[in-house]
C-alpha cells in the first residue's frame, strides 16, 4: 500500500505543469520515509547498468584474445576459432612416419653366402674362416650363431672340428674356442678366398698353408698373435682348460688385420657361384624334418625342422647346440651332408690316428630345406676351386636365403630322414 502510495506522487509530479505544484509535491515526497529507503537502492542499481551497458559486447568465451581475421583468415593453414580457454591452434605436428622394412633397389645386393639381402654390398670382400673346437669341454662355443657356413669334418678319435666362414666380420663379438688346424680344413678355406684363423696345426697341415699361399693368422706360432687373446673364462659360470680359452673378435681383426697386411678383397677373377631362391626345393624330394648325421660311433648331429621359423636347430652330445654370446639354439636353412672318402694318413703325418678327407673330386650328397630332402652331385676340381652342387638331373642347386651347415661324412656313414 505504502509503495502504491510512493508511485502515486512520483506520477503526480511527472504529469504536474505547475511549477509551485510540482514543489509541493517534491517536497512531500522527500519527506516520505519509503523514498529515503528505497532512492538509494535506485542509484546504485542505476549506476550499475549503465557501467554494465558501456562494456564491450560480444561472446565471454573470447574474452582475453584478440583474433584479426584479416591478418590470418579463415582458410589459412594453421587457423582454427579459438577453444574454450586457448588461443588460436597451431598447425599440428604430424605423427612420425615408421620407417619402411629395408628393401634395396638392387636386388643383387646380398651376402654371397646366404642369399640374404644387406643394405651394403660386401660380396668383394674376403671371409674370415675360424677352426673351432667342438669337443664337450670346450662347449659352448662363442659366436657359432653369427657364421654363414659352418663345416663339420672328422678329425682323429672319431669327433669332429668346425670351420666356421664369415663373411663380414666387422661386427662379430667373441668367437671361441679356436683350435689346430687340419690340412683337409685349409683346403676348405680356399674355396673362399677366406683368411684363415687358427691356433697351431698338424705337420701336415701347415705345408698345405704353405703351398697354396693362405693368408692366416696363427696363436701358437705366434703369426700375427695380436689377433688372438685367451680367456679361460670366456663363458659366464665356466672355466675352461688354457687350450679351449683361445678366442677372437670382430674389434681384433678390424684393428689388426691392416697390420697383417692380408688382402681384404677378392680379386677380379674371383667370381661367388652360389645361387639362392626364395622357395628352395618347391617339388619332389623326401619329407625331412628330422635329420641325423653319424659321422663316427663316437659323433653325431642331430637337426629338427621348425616350420614356424622355416629352420632346423642342431643338437648334439644329447643337449641342443647353444651359442654362449646369446644363449640360443643354433640353426641353419640349409643343411648340404656331402659323402666323400675318408681314409686315417699312416707315417710321418698320421700321428695320433690323423685323417685324411677328399675335398676335391666328385661325390654324392644330399640337400634338405624347408622340411624335405633331395639328393645331389657335388664336384670340385681343384683346391683353389668353389664346390659346385646339382641335382641328379644336371640341374644347378639353389639353397634357400638363409645359413648354411655343410657336413663331410664317410662314404659309409648312416644319415637318417624322417
Amino acid at each position: 500500500m505504502h509503495s502504491i502510495y510512493f508511485f502515486d506522487i512520483l506520477f503526480a509530479v511527472r504529469i504536474s505543469t505547475d511549477n509551485k505544484g510540482r514543489e509541493k509535491l517534491m517536497d512531500k515526497l522527500f519527506n516520505n520515509k519509503y523514498f529515503k529507503i528505497i532512492a538509494p537502492i535506485i542509484v546504485v542499481a542505476t549506476v550499475a547498468i549503465a557501467i554494465f551497458v558501456s562494456l564491450p559486447q560480444g561472446d565471454d568465451t573470447n574474452v582475453g584474445y584478440d583474433y584479426d581475421e584479416s591478418v590470418l583468415g579463415a582458410d589459412d593453414p594453421g587457423y582454427e576459432h579459438a577453444p574454450e580457454d586457448l588461443g588460436p591452434v597451431p598447425t599440428p605436428i604430424p605423427e612420425p612416419t615408421p620407417e619402411p622394412e629395408y628393401e634395396p633397389d638392387d636386388p643383387e645386393i646380398y651376402n654371397p653366402l646366404t642369399g640374404v639381402l644387406t643394405h651394403e654390398d660386401i660380396s668383394r670382400n674376403r671371409p674370415v674362416a675360424i677352426m673351432l673346437s667342438n669337443v664337450p669341454e670346450a662347449l659352448p662355443m662363442n659366436g657359432i650363431s653369427q657364421a654363414d657356413i659352418v663345416f663339420e669334418v672328422l678329425v682323429e678319435g672319431g669327433l669332429t672340428r668346425m670351420l666356421a666362414i664369415f663373411q663380414d666380420f666387422s661386427r662379430l663379438e667373441t668367437i671361441g674356442s679356436i683350435r689346430s688346424s687340419r690340412h683337409y680344413y685349409v683346403e676348405l678355406v680356399t674355396a673362399f678366398d677366406a683368411i684363415y684363423l687358427h691356433a697351431g696345426g698338424s705337420p701336415l697341415s701347415y705345408t698345405m698353408i704353405r703351398n697354396l699361399g693362405v693368408d692366416n693368422a696363427d696363436e701358437v706360432r705366434g703369426i700375427h698373435p695380436q689377433v688372438f687373446t685367451r680367456e679361460r673364462d670366456r663363458v659366464p659360470g665356466r672355466r675352461f682348460q688354457t687350450l679351449h680359452a683361445v678366442i677372437t673378435s670382430g674389434e681384433r681383426m678390424r684393428t689388426y688385420f691392416p697390420q697383417a697386411d692380408f688382402r681384404l678383397e677378392h680379386n677380379e677373377d674371383f667370381e661367388h657361384i652360389q645361387r639362392f631362391t626364395n622357395n628352395p626345393i618347391p617339388s619332389g624330394g623326401e619329407q625331412a624334418r628330422e635329420v641325423i648325421v653319424r659321422f663316427s660311433g663316437s659323433k653325431s648331429s642331430h637337426f629338427a625342422f621348425d616350420e614356424a621359423s622355416n629352420v632346423y636347430y642342431m643338437s648334439q652330445f644329447n643337449r641342443d647346440f647353444i651359442d654362449a654370446n646369446n644363449n640360443e639354439v643354433v640353426s641353419f636353412t640349409n643343411l648340404i651332408i656331402l659323402r666323400t672318402r675318408v681314409r686315417t694318413l699312416t707315417g710321418p703325418d698320421g700321428g695320433a690316428g690323423r685323417q685324411d678327407i677328399d675335398t676335391t673330386g666328385t661325390g654324392e650328397g644330399y640337400f634338405v630345406s624347408n622340411g624335405r630332402m633331395v639328393e645331389i652331385y657335388w664336384s670340385r676340381p681343384d683346391a683353389n676351386s668353389p664346390f659346385e652342387y646339382t641335382l641328379r638331373d644336371g640341374t644347378p642347386l639353389e639353397l634357400g636365403r638363409g645359413r648354411v651347415y655343410v657336413g663331410m661324412v664317410p662314404l659309409n656313414a648312416n644319415i637318417t630322414f624322417n
